[in-house]
């Protein structure tokens, strides 16, 4: 079963490359496919996806599919559990999270930095509540 969505994700074409805009028009779709991908594929193929998702700009739609990689284990699915392996290393939510950081310093709209910083600080919260990142990680 899992070799099946493994070749239906690799058959759609998606590529480190075209996969912001599959976040941007369909989250829920990009995890799923991410999921699969991050379960089944070689460490080097990994680490492309992970690091074009952390490169991304960042978006209500980006921190969703992050947060949710994030808050899922290998072993446990859906859920933090200290005892599972997270999916998302915590190298990557550290870098998602110094991204979302400078996306807010480089907003010059006023009123667009102060919503996207009330959206990094819901995101953050979210983490910290689930126990996937801890303060003194994020904390400089």
């Amino acid at each position: 079963n899992d070799e099946l969505r493994l070749q239906l994700v690799q058959d759609s074409g998606l590529t480190p490359q075209n996969l912001p805009k599959l976040v941007e028009n369909n989250p829920l779709v990009a995890y799923e496919c991410l999921l699969i991908l991050l379960q089944n594929s070689p460490e080097p193929l990994k680490n492309e996806f992970l690091s074009a998702l952390v490169g991304m700009d960042m978006t209500l739609h980006t921190m969703e599919v992050v947060n949710r990689l994030a808050t899922y284990n290998v072993n446990g699915g859906g859920g933090s559990d200290d005892q599972n392996e997270p999916i998302l290393h915590p190298e990557y939510v550290n870098l998602f999270i110094t991204s979302c950081i400078a996306s807010c310093e480089n907003i010059p709209d006023r009123h667009g930095q102060n919503r996207l910083v009330r959206l990094v600080c819901v995101f953050i919260q979210s983490l910290l509540r689930n126990n996937i990142v801890h303060v003194q990680d994020i904390y400089f």
